[in-house]
């Protein structure tokens, strides 16, 4: 029984809300958009973005937490899903640095709007993918976190290497 998925109505407007939790002295930043679905070929440049901004040596990581030392923790995530998708900026930070974490997570979208990603960046993030791709291309359901929803979902794009450069696995 196929039935249509309804559709996601379109963001036309930011949304901004702040929530007090008694008791609790750290504060958490987002920062989304409504992006693709799945099927849409702009994902994959989505995913590349998550990984370039996410982890260790992440610019996230390295200009909140290492360069600035205002946050705990720093992260970014594309999410497509078979209806819509949303791209997230997150960091968990003191209430003092909030507004310090927002302008650098603004920055960081400026810089990927105007300037090239340099090729040792994109090498990273390729050996990335293609790590968690070697490590079990077919177990789809038992898949890493951060294994591109392609593979989670079955959604099989092109391998990043040819099979005769893939790393052993």
């Amino acid at each position: 029984d196929d039935e249509a998925l309804a559709e996601i109505a379109h963001l036309d407007a930011p949304r901004a809300a702040e929530r007090e939790v008694a008791g609790l002295t750290g504060a958490a930043i987002a920062l989304g958009f409504q992006t693709v679905k799945i099927g849409d070929p702009d994902r994959e440049v989505l995913d590349v973005t998550d990984r370039l901004l996410t982890g260790l040596g992440g610019r996230l990581y390295d200009e909140l937490r290492d360069k600035r030392g205002i946050v705990y923790q720093a992260f970014a995530r594309n999410e497509s899903q078979l209806d819509a998708g949303f791209f997230l900026f997150f960091a968990q930070t003191d209430p003092k640095n909030l507004e310090r974490t927002k302008q650098v997570f603004w920055g960081e979208i400026e810089k990927l709007a105007r300037t090239p990603v340099p090729a040792k960046e994109l090498d990273q993030v390729k050996k990335y993918f293609a790590g968690t791709e070697a490590t079990d291309p077919h177990d789809h359901g038992h898949a890493p976190p951060h294994t591109p929803p392609t593979l989670r979902y079955g959604h099989r794009r092109a391998s990043l290497y040819p099979p005769a450069h893939r790393p052993a696995g």
